[in-house]
């Protein structure tokens, strides 16, 4: 059910438009539009579906692949439907498959082309039945039937998907797979419908989907797969001879909760080169699709992902793309179970490698049935426009839905746009508003606005015919416009630019000791924060210059928060007049501030005398045993306050804030025998110098 089909999307002639929205004309576009589906019947679940001419008669015919019933013993077939050439189909011709039954697993995926070089279509299906994991080959007899015998070609575990193309150049088309367990599998076409023996290739990361596409413009075939457990897309570039590069890795989708189900190859942004795009499904009760485009530069390799943000209501099927509204840019059409009651979602390609308009809904299209995981976009009818077919997997059937996109008849729109200032600071949230009239009534869509060259944001329509957006604006002159894009019969237009001045915005110093006062001789640390004053925003940035008086201390520069910090002492007493000054920068302006800084002689110490007791000495071990130290003040003037820390050997082992006794105790027991010198060492106070004192305490055994 992953995309792998012989059909090509038409190339774009616009230029290359990258990760902005592409604005034209509304008189250029059409409403794009499917006819009610048809539905003819074929297999049990239908997986997937593709176009091809199977009896050459110049029209278009359809193979489907029908897994079969589940059960122990389902039966895979494939059903031709050949074409009238005006849309319909006769009815289905059905051939069972010969690699199906009680196994691992049933066909997954359908590939067509002319595998023996006798001009007359083949088909070729990935299957895991009774002889295990293969390709299965029915060779064509040119009138929507096949050969009884079938080739049956093995290949790695699990296959999921598999595609086509002249790896070898040998002129004979060779298959290749991806296979769920890390592997891709290669299978060589003789020329004459034979194939070697397959060659497994590492991509790792379970791959669910692989594309074949020239990459770097070599005119060899190379390979990308989508890999499920990495998230990633692998590209093997071919070297033209049936060999490949080591594998390179790209980032598929933007968050954990999303795994890639199909890949797709197109030139999506018209600049002439490959690229890929990744339909990825997150949620667990209902799918969300998120579509990942990486743009190719035709060297190999390929930009950062563009991801649909927000993601969409979608499926877990296959990819078509297609230029279905005409207008010279790939379309995609999305295929899946009951993520899309409604049938396909179908997103316009905008030319610069993103899909739909924002805010926006897919278009959806019913297929007649239930759950269409296969879809395949084709010229069903010769009017030149690509219509789409479904395989309803639920229903046996497929839908043929055609092309009636017609040209959009415009009434004609006037944009205006306004600022809520036209002078503002830097940082400050200012909001522009679009308002768009017509005279055909209430304009429908969505409003792009620009700084100059720049998309700065958009937003639907109101009732009232109004877009705003909140902006925040750098330094300097500015001109913005608002670019209506007008959808249901309104023209797009464009705004006359309106302007706006951005100056740079106030800062506010704030200063704070982490002393004050202090002494001379003691570290003191001056933290300076600065902040942008409002309506204004944002974290100024430079540096602070800290002073006392006019002597400089430092100059700091600004970190995290705005704050900037300087750590210093005096020597001299007294007041001293401390400053702080912002050195300003492009978006802020320069500030200061100043606190008075008190600093005084340091005051003297009264000397202390510690005593220490032990409650039992000699002790044994595991007996208990109290240390008491007791602080005084010689002249007995005051009762030293402060901690005592206890030392055994040159361990602390304790710290005990004294009473209001001056006292401070421990109690404990020692494990071993022996001499042990406690040692208790007063911490002093702001008013009492430290003392210490010591014992040796004999421990028996």
């Amino acid at each position: 059910m992953i995309l792998s089909r012989s059909y090509r999307s038409q190339k774009s002639s616009r230029s290359a438009q990258r990760r902005s929205m592409t604005l034209e004309a509304l008189e250029n576009r059409t409403v794009m539009n499917f006819t009610p589906a048809v539905t003819l019947p074929v297999g049990i679940d239908p997986r997937s579906v593709t176009v091809g001419d199977f009896n050459h008669d110049g029209k278009p015919d359809l193979a489907v692949l029908n897994q079969g019933p589940s059960g122990t013993t389902p039966q895979s077939s494939v059903s031709v439907l050949l074409g009238n050439g005006n849309g319909s189909f006769q009815p289905a011709k059905t051939a069972n498959l010969i690699n199906t039954g009680a196994a691992t697993g049933v066909a997954q995926s359908l590939v067509v082309g002319d595998f023996n070089g006798d001009h007359v279509l083949d088909v070729a299906v990935n299957t895991a039945g009774r002889v295990g994991p293969a390709v299965e080959v029915m060779l064509g007899n040119g009138d929507g039937t096949f050969q009884t015998v079938h080739e049956i070609l093995k290949v790695g575990p699990n296959p999921l998907s598999l595609a086509v193309g002249d790896f070898d150049h040998n002129g004979a088309l060779d298959l290749v797979t991806a296979n769920s367990q890390g592997t891709v599998s290669l299978l060589l076409n003789n020329g004459d419908g034979s194939f070697r023996p397959r060659v497994d290739l590492n991509v790792g990361g379970a791959p669910r989907a692989i594309v074949v596409g020239d990459f770097n413009g070599d005119g060899a075939p190379d390979i990308a797969t989508a890999q499920q457990l990495t998230n990633t897309v692998s590209l093997l570039l071919g070297h033209g001879d049936g060999t490949f590069g080591r594998p390179l890795s790209f980032a598929a989708t933007n968050s954990l909760s999303f795994a890639p189900m199909s890949l797709a190859v197109g030139d999506v942004n018209g600049d002439g080169k490959a690229d890929l795009v990744v339909n990825s499904i997150g949620g667990e009760d209902s799918f969300v699709t998120q579509l990942g485009v990486l743009l190719g530069n035709g060297k190999g390799s390929f930009q950062a992902p563009i991801f649909q943000i927000p993601a969409t209501a979608g499926g877990d099927g296959d990819m078509a793309l297609g230029d279905f509204n005409h207008d010279g840019r790939l379309d995609i059409a999305l295929g899946g179970e009951a993520a899309i009651p409604d049938g396909l979602a179908v997103l316009n390609g905008n030319g610069d490698g993103t899909f739909g308009v924002p805010f926006q809904s897919p278009l959806r299209v019913s297929t007649g049935g239930q759950d269409p995981f296969g879809v395949a976009a084709a010229d069903l009818n010769g009017d030149g426009l690509v219509d789409l077919v479904a395989a309803n997997s639920s229903s046996g059937s497929v839908g043929v839905m055609l092309n009636t996109s017609r040209p959009i008849v415009a009434a004609p729109t006037t944009t205006t746009v306004s600022t809520s200032t036209a002078t503002a600071v830097f940082g400050q949230i200012e909001t522009v508003t679009a308002t768009v009239n017509s005279q055909a009534g209430t304009p429908v869509g969505t409003v792009f606005f620009h700084d100059g060259d720049t998309l700065v944001g958009s937003a639907p329509l109101d009732a009232s015919g109004r877009a705003s957006i909140p902006v925040s604006l750098g330094i300097g002159a500015h001109a913005l416009t608002a670019s209506f894009f007008g959808t249901t019969g309104f023209a797009d237009s464009t705004s006359a630019a309106a302007s706006v001045t951005v100056n740079p915005d106030a800062t506010r110093l704030a200063l704070t000791s982490s002393v004050n006062p202090a002494v001379t001789g003691q570290a003191v640390t001056f933290t300076a924060t600065a902040s942008a004053v409002a309506p204004g925003g944002g974290s100024p940035t430079g540096t602070i210059t800290f002073k006392d008086g006019n002597t400089i201390l430092g100059t700091v520069a600004i970190q995290s928060g705005g704050k900037a910090t300087l750590t210093t002492s005096f020597a001299a007493t007294g007041g001293h007049a401390i400053t702080a000054t912002y050195s300003g920068s492009l978006a802020f302006v320069t500030s200061s501030t100043a606190l008075t800084e008190q600093v005084n002689t340091p005051p003297t110490h009264k000397a202390t005398t510690t005593s220490l007791l032990a409650s039992a000495n000699p002790i044994a071990v595991g007996q208990l045993v109290t240390f008491t130290t007791t602080v005084h003040d010689p002249l007995g003037t005051a009762t030293p306050t402060g901690t005592v820390t206890y030392w055994v050997g040159n361990t602390v082992v304790a710290r005990v804030t004294l009473d209001a006794n001056g006292q401070a105790r421990i109690r404990g027991s020692f494990s071993i025998a022996g001499r042990f010198t406690i040692r208790a060492v007063y911490s002093g106070d702001a008013n009492f110098a430290g003392s210490e004192q010591s014992l040796i305490e004999q421990v028996n055994p």
